[in-house]
């Protein structure tokens, strides 16, 4: 489960698969010592290596890689390409929408090969679409407070949940200025203090108003650690 929007060579990178999932989906007649010989060389590369049935698989990627796609595509059709909705486009939008710079040729392949449950899914994802609408229709608060407060709960899990595929690590969180170099920044003042930061997110950004940043580091003792170096940097910090 890795790649970029990038095509072809030029989309070309070393640590691609550095923890990243790797996902094996042997049929029953596959010799287990065959099965553990390529994950230990698929380990290799940084993979994080995972086993499951293809039809599991094929459900998963359908909800959290497929959809997402088609829906950033749907999204982008949105602004009818008006020069006017683009010029709005924030950090938000673009990156709700990234993706749907993929290459189309190769999407179309992997959108054909799991057809049947991407279409299952996506029946589940209107109804969804239909819910929020009709609250709004009805004028419910309450149910679209539920919808949006169940959304971000489960949306919240996500970094606690991934610990269970990538190495573990402790979320720190952190305000910065909108400069040149901030990023960097971060990482040169948590590197003085042997610090390695193993996950980082954007949670937001405004051009000319700052934004925060999650980092993640390998351990509770290394978060604690992180926050006091960025404190004594003037950079408003905390453990999550």
């Amino acid at each position: 489960m890795a790649g970029a929007e990038i095509k072809g060579i030029n989309g070309a990178d070393r640590y691609l698969f550095e923890n990243a999932v790797y996902v094996l989906t042997p049929e029953d007649n596959v010799p287990q010592q065959q099965l553990i010989f390529l994950s230990d060389l698929l380990s290799a590369t940084g993979a994080r290596i995972r086993v499951m049935l293809a039809s599991l698989h094929d459900q998963l990627v359908a909800t959290v890689s497929h959809i997402p796609h088609l829906s950033a595509v749907a999204l982008v059709h949105l602004t009818g390409g008006r020069e006017e909705d683009l010029m709005m486009a924030a950090g938000g939008f673009r990156d709700t929408t990234r993706i749907a710079s993929s290459t189309p040729e190769l999407w179309e392949d992997i959108i054909f090969s799991n057809r049947d449950i991407l279409l299952d899914k996506l029946d589940e994802f209107i109804a969804q679409l239909a819910e929020i609408k009709s609250a709004l229709q009805a004028g419910d608060i309450q149910a679209m407070h539920e919808k949006l407060s169940r959304a971000k709960a489960i949306r919240d899990l996500i970094p606690r949940v991934r610990r269970g595929l990538m190495p573990g690590f402790s979320d720190l969180i952190c305000i910065v200025p909108d400069q040149p170099g901030i990023i960097g920044s971060l990482g040169s003042i948590l590197n003085q203090h042997k610090i390695n930061i193993v996950d980082i997110e954007i949670l937001r950004a405004r051009e000319g108003d700052g934004g925060t940043i999650r980092l993640g580091v390998p351990s509770p003792e290394d978060a604690e650690q992180a926050v006091q170096a960025l404190l004594a940097q003037n950079i408003k910090a905390w453990v999550k």
